[in-house]
């Protein structure tokens, strides 16, 4: 009997090898010899060679055929080989199939997301656009954009990760990576944020200090709050805290922090003389 092409040999599998180990060691070799991946002179027509060993001893009733009469069985059916290499190695690497799981996953992109106060304050969704490396159903690399939405929660704190499984790149042999935007905050205009409190840090002369004053504070909903200090001499650790006007908690959203107002005092470099007269 003339064998003609041995596929078990292309494969370097055994003749009672089974569909798993075909679809296997298919997937590793085609990976080898891909011939946008291979340095080797020969990588494309392995490739296709490949493939057609594939196609056949993967399909049950090509292989009983194979196995009885080898090629020139085939080609008495009316056999040819005339599948694209790019498709069937894009069909085996996208099949979801047993071993899928088990494929070790490709590495994470990240990303920064930096946000705002305000959308802490209230929650939000971002849509973004991101890009991402997949393989066609000819087998080769592309580019692709994709829109996700982000949902940011009230109350969350700088350094929460959002996670998209399964939408980073894609690459043979390996599971698509995750996705994930890692919250980063914007600086306040007004405010710095402690944990769920908000400061509002104001800068007063050293006669206010002294005399007292009174202004208004901005709230990060959009309102005012007035503060009066005409009794108390204002030091560095003098604070009036407004219960409620900070952030929500991240767990319990109906619970919010403070607004906490503190002084910065300017001292001036001369004493001026109402206060050498007080002395």
């Amino acid at each position: 009997m003339n064998m003609g092409k041995d596929f078990y040999k292309m494969l370097g599998l055994p003749r009672g090898a089974t569909d798993y180990e075909i679809r296997v060691t298919y997937r590793m070799l085609a990976q080898s010899f891909h011939p946008d991946m291979s340095q080797n002179p020969h990588a494309a027509e392995r490739f296709e060679q490949l493939a057609e060993a594939f196609e056949v001893l993967s399909d049950k009733k090509k292989r009983e055929l194979f196995d009885a009469l080898g090629e020139e069985g085939l080609q008495q059916t009316g056999y040819q080989f005339q599948g694209n290499p790019y498709a069937t190695y894009a069909k085996v690497l996208n099949s979801y199939d047993v071993d899928f799981p088990l494929l070790p996953k490709n590495s994470t992109v990240e990303h920064v997301l930096l946000i705002t106060l305000e959308d802490i304050l209230k929650g939000c969704i971002k849509r973004l656009e991101i890009s991402q490396r997949r393989i066609s159903f000819t087998g080769r690399a592309i580019q692709e954009s994709k829109m996700l939405n982000v949902e940011i929660r009230p109350g969350w704190k700088a350094g929460t990760r959002i996670t998209f499984p399964g939408e980073g790149d894609e690459v043979p042999n390996r599971r698509p990576g995750d996705v994930v935007f890692v919250l980063r905050e914007k600086p306040h205009h007004y405010f710095r944020r402690e944990g769920c409190d908000l400061l509002y840090t104001a800068k007063i002369s050293l006669r206010q200090a002294l005399s007292g004053l009174h202004f208004l504070v901005p709230t990060l909903q959009g309102g005012i709050l007035p503060v009066n200090i005409t009794d108390d001499i204002i030091t560095a650790d003098t604070v009036r805290r407004f219960p409620g006007q900070g952030l929500p908690h991240q767990v319990n959203g109906s619970r919010r922090g403070d607004l906490i107002v503190n002084f910065v005092i300017d001292f001036p470099e001369t004493v001026p003389e109402e206060v050498k007269f007080l002395l």
